[in-house]
């Protein structure tokens, strides 16, 4: 059953990127121990490493939010030096990363980001 579910996310990955119009250049589904478990991409960028990356910014950010007393996040969005941006969301059981364009419309990827995870949000 479980691998089921994550086939069914895994279908997504696209959707995800193609509703962006671009601005999702490369976009996983992560294990919370950092594995891949799926990636698509519009530039070549190792997923292992987004994912090994994503594992670790979760672990720092979840520590953090559990010393000032919010047990979770909802969204992380780093800003990159060339202005594109790493946006990690919590889906289910596992974290969905992605990297846009330089300067991309956030406004318009949040709402991308919040239809396609909306049932996926709650951890089981």
């Amino acid at each position: 059953m479980s691998y089921n579910r994550e086939k069914e996310e895994r279908s997504i990955l696209p959707d995800i990127a193609y509703s962006s119009r671009g601005t999702i250049e490369v976009i996983v589904l992560v294990r919370p121990d950092g594995t891949p478990i799926d990636s698509y991409s519009f530039k070549s960028v190792d997923a292992d490493y987004l994912s090994a990356a994503t594992a670790a910014l979760v672990g720092t950010i979840s520590a953090v939010t559990q010393l000032i007393g919010a047990n979770e996040f909802k969204r992380l969005d780093v800003l990159l030096e060339d202005n594109r941006h790493i946006i990690i969301m919590p889906y289910g059981d596992n974290f969905l990363a992605c990297i846009t364009k330089p300067k991309p419309n956030l406004g318009f990827i949040y709402i991308i980001l919040d239809t396609f995870l909306r049932f996926g949000r709650k951890r089981r």
